[in-house]
């Protein structure tokens, strides 16, 4: 989680004291240098600042580079089971419709965030007495507990993870090429099409 962090351009003063960079460097030297392909190890990293990160040492500990999509309906209701699914206290045919409606475009860390924090040990004690409700966890959105309330990702702020996916992404980089010769060569082919009509 937040793999930008080992490899900063310019570590911010709040984790001066931590210099996470040397996890990095450490990170790099192990990946590169003594991990091998018939060891089997898959390293996942993930983050949500990714231009904070220098390009160079981040693509050569990873492989890919992945952009998720924002959740969409379907998404945001596998995400609210998987992460419910968690606590086998809360009932399996606990209502998500209406939830998901309202949180769809929530990351999937929002959501796991906003359940771990309303699901704790004292509310779970109390499910006998007073069963879960939706409202509980949608109240949660609005208000939040720690760092105030929770927001959707917005186009502006996914657009910024897009364009630093293609910017970095070399496959990104050879899709958008070939989609570009595909809708060049359509309307080449269109153009003949309608030069041979006439």
């Amino acid at each position: 989680e937040d793999v930008h962090r080992a490899f900063y351009k310019k570590v911010p003063s709040a984790d001066q004291s931590l210099d996470p960079t040397k996890l990095g460097k450490h990170l790099f030297k192990l990946v590169v240098k003594q991990l091998k392909p018939e060891d089997k190890v898959l390293l996942v990293g993930t983050t949500n600042q990714p231009w904070l990160a220098k390009v160079g040492p981040l693509k050569k500990c990873f492989e890919k580079i992945l952009l998720l999509p924002r959740p969409d309906y379907g998404s945001t209701i596998l995400l609210w089971q998987c992460a419910l699914r968690r606590f086998p206290t809360v009932p399996r045919d606990f209502e998500l419709s209406a939830l998901a409606k309202v949180t769809t475009g929530y990351s999937a860390g929002q959501i796991i965030r906003c359940v771990t924090e309303v699901l704790n040990i004292r509310r779970r004690m109390q499910f006998g007495r007073k069963p879960l409700r939706v409202q509980e966890l949608l109240d949660h959105f609005l208000t939040g507990t720690e760092g105030g309330p929770q927001y959707p990702i917005s186009d502006k702020e996914y657009d910024k993870f897009v364009k630093w996916h293609r910017k970095v992404d070399k496959l990104a980089k050879q899709r958008a090429k070939m989609v570009r010769e595909r809708e060049l060569l359509a309307e080449q082919l269109k153009a003949k099409a309608a030069g041979a009509k006439k």
